[in-house]
């Protein structure tokens, strides 16, 4: 939830976390933003409450209007917001194919999660080697079929980078990600309490 107390009361807006993007956490909000940005383009002195291992925490700082439907909640308490990953990821089931550039026939995988800077996949019969093709269809339709390389294997599981992928499959990637997100089905860690 995101918070600003004014003289006429608190106003509150429930929100989902997408990501935590160059320091500023990118938010769904529920409702309207307007009811608490108004024509404000930054709004300062605002609150993000949430629970984080069963314990709740307030976070200070100002609420700017992001991209598209978004939010951007920035700390201004002196805490930083830390993400190792660049891109937003979603943990997704899908059906892949691995290809070493020796291979005669892709190997079956399926997808543990996806972003526009890689995915982990599960593939028992992985083939040996650092650098695979990958293709994998999303719900929307995109089909990505990409070089990458790996980054960590762990049993049947790699986690995978991509190595050159189009920028406008990254965006399509990207919008996928977000909007799967956004869904009210979205996994509960995501939602701000």
């Amino acid at each position: 939830m995101v918070s600003k107390t004014t003289k006429q009361g608190s106003v509150d807006l429930d929100v989902i976390v997408l990501a935590v993007d160059r320091g500023e956490a990118v938010l769904q909000p529920a409702g309207d933003p307007r009811a608490l940005l108004g024509d404000e383009p930054v709004l300062g002195d605002c609150f993000l409450t949430f629970t984080h291992r069963e314990k709740p925490v307030a976070l200070r700082g100002y609420l700017r209007q992001g991209e598209s439907s978004t939010v951007r909640f920035g700390v201004g308490d002196g805490v930083v917001l830390r993400q190792r990953r660049t891109h937003p990821r979603l943990d997704v089931a899908l059906p892949a194919q691995l290809r070493a550039p020796d291979a005669a026939e892709p190997a079956a995988a399926t997808t543990r999660d996806i972003s526009a800077g890689g995915l982990a996949v599960d593939c028992p019969g992985a083939p040996d080697g650092d650098r695979f093709q990958v293709a994998v269809d999303l719900p929307t339709g995109l089909r990505i079929d990409a070089p990458c390389r790996l980054a960590s294997r762990r049993g049947s599981v790699l986690a995978l980078e991509w190595d050159g992928l189009e920028p406008g499959t990254a965006a399509q990637l990207s919008a996928f990600v977000l909007e799967a997100k956004r869904s009210p089905a979205g996994d509960d860690e995501q939602r701000a309490a």
